[in-house]
Order: structure tokens, then C-alpha cells, then sequence
């Protein structure tokens, strides 16, 4: 029982708000040094054309029935932008660190983290200028922002490619299902292209449906990286 509350109490220290702090510096250090190559230039133009298309189109909205289209592609935009940022290709020495399986796992759930925490402030920017009124703007937020957030995180993990020059992505590393993938990013797309326009059983369907699946798809990551079969010696060769 001892064991187990230790095992418990370690797993617990591996999210902890230090714990996400930290994170946070290293992943800007990693985009500061992204910036310096023609990789993260290229991921840093497709981030701003993402905020710019989140203004113009969250200006040019008409009304409250209107076609919040520009969020669905300011939201993919920005996604892309920040995996290129936060995927320097090169990441060989990252596998000698004394870390366990479970630590590094816990390691790419708050980078997933603080990537959805950037999407989701980006979409509430967006739907803060629309021009919805209190109520309409925490319903858009709760509903479409927070999990549409969590779905386009996970993207980062699943787009991985340690190194350089490989074919080897998240997905094969990590031996992650392509249906649960597609799940995922698909009741985001569906959740982000309809408007919730009231509280009846119809509109929340879709938010509903895509908070059940991106939570899923968090724990399938964890769980997915904290077991994966694959060495990271392994890894090096396969990809070599």
C-alpha cells in the first residue's frame, strides 16, 4: 500500500503548478531557438497568419447567426504555427535524460497543455471581438472554445518528429490510433463550425460530444506514452 501511495504522490508532482511553470520556460527557450532556423520562420508566419485571420473575419462579422468560419481556420492555423515552433526536429539528446517514461509523459501533457491554453485564448479573442453579448460569449467559450482547445493540443504530440530528417512522427512513436486522431479533430471541427445559438438539448449535442472525446483522448495520450513499447535506441535506428 506504501508503494502505492508513493507511486500516487509522484505522479501528483508531475503536475503541478511549478511543474507547468516550467514547462512554460522551456517551451519558450525551444521557440526562441525555432526562430533562428527557416523551419520556425516558416511556423511563425503560419501562427500570425492565423491571428490575422481571427481579426479580420471577427471584424467583418455581421451578426450573431453569422458564419464564425474565420475561428475554424484561425484555430487550425495557429495549431500548425505552434507544432512547427515547438518540433525543432532534433531533439536526439532529449532520450539520454535520467527521466522516466511516466516523467516524460507528464512532459508532453503540459506542453499539450499550454498549447491548448494558447488556442483557447486566441479563440476567446475572437469571439471578444464578435461582438456577442455576456451571456452568448461565456456559452461560445465553455462550449467551443475550452474543448476545441484540448482537441487541437494533442495535435502537437501526434506531429513529434524528434529526428531530424526522419520519417518518424508522434504517431509511430507513440503507436497511436489514427481513428482516435480523427475523432478527436473532428468533433472540434464540427463543435468549432456550428454556432451555439441557445441551451437546448440540439445545440449542445456537438459540445457535449467533443468534451467526452478530447478528454478520452488526453488520458489515450498519456496512457499511450507513459507504456509505449518502442526503446528510444530503437527509435535511432528506425528512423537513421
Amino acid at each position: 500500500m506504501n508503494g502505492m501511495d508513493t507511486r500516487g504522490r509522484g505522479k501528483a508532482r508531475l503536475f503541478t503548478p511549478r511543474m507547468f511553470l516550467h514547462t512554460g520556460r522551456e517551451m519558450v527557450v525551444e521557440i526562441r531557438g525555432s526562430l533562428h532556423t527557416g523551419r520556425g520562420k516558416i511556423g511563425f508566419a503560419a501562427f500570425a497568419l492565423g491571428i490575422l485571420i481571427g481579426i479580420h473575419g471577427s471584424m467583418a462579422y455581421q451578426s450573431q447567426n453569422g458564419n464564425q468560419d474565420h475561428l475554424l481556420f484561425s484555430a487550425l492555423w495557429c495549431a500548425m504555427g505552434l507544432v512547427v515552433l515547438l518540433n525543432l526536429q532534433n531533439h536526439k539528446l532529449l532520450y539520454l535524460l535520467p527521466a522516466t517514461r511516466e516523467e516524460f509523459a507528464a512532459a508532453q501533457m503540459r506542453k499539450m497543455a499550454w498549447t491548448s491554453l494558447i488556442i483557447l485564448i486566441i479563440l476567446t479573442a475572437g469571439y471578444a471581438c464578435i461582438g456577442h453579448s455576456a451571456g452568448e460569449f461565456l456559452r461560445c467559450v465553455a462550449f467551443k472554445g475550452i474543448p476545441v482547445s484540448i482537441s487541437f493540443g494533442g495535435y502537437q504530440i501526434a506531429s513529434a518528429q524528434p529526428i531530424k530528417g526522419s520519417m518518424v512522427n508522434g504517431v509511430r512513436i507513440y503507436r497511436l490510433s489514427f481513428l482516435v486522431l480523427l475523432l478527436n479533430c473532428g468533433a472540434a471541427y464540427f463543435n468549432l463550425l456550428f454556432v451555439v445559438d441557445s441551451w437546448n438539448a440540439q445545440s449542445l449535442f456537438l459540445p457535449i460530444l467533443n468534451y467526452g472525446i478530447c478528454v478520452y483522448a488526453t488520458v489515450y495520450l498519456y496512457r499511450k506514452i507513459a507504456y509505449a513499447d518502442l526503446y528510444y535506441d530503437e527509435l535511432w535506428h528506425d528512423g537513421a
